[in-house]
């Protein structure tokens, strides 16, 4: 992996809006990591496009490659979730 990078964060997300995570108009792939930190509500990872990436339930995390210009959004679904996420740029 190369820069940039987003080391280990904690981010409260919220019902409200879409939170950006990782900007659509950066260019090249990331490899994105995150973790559900609630323990009973689910938080959906979206592009900026509003497609589905994941839908992670209390608990769960997940680990995958976010394509070139699609950029990801989270958004918790019934009450506000703390999410800890991490990207690395691919090389």
């Amino acid at each position: 992996v190369t820069a940039p990078a987003q080391g280990l964060t904690k981010v409260t997300i919220t019902t409200a809006d879409n939170q950006e995570l990782v900007d659509e108009a950066v260019s090249g792939v990331r490899y994105f990591f995150a973790k559900n930190t609630d323990a009973s509500n689910f938080v959906i990872l979206q592009t900026t496009a509003s497609v589905q990436y994941a839908r992670l339930s209390p608990g769960e995390f997940c680990f995958f490659p976010i394509n070139d210009g699609a950029g990801l959004e989270a958004r918790a679904d019934t009450a506000s979730c703390i999410l800890e996420y991490a990207y690395w740029a691919k090389a």
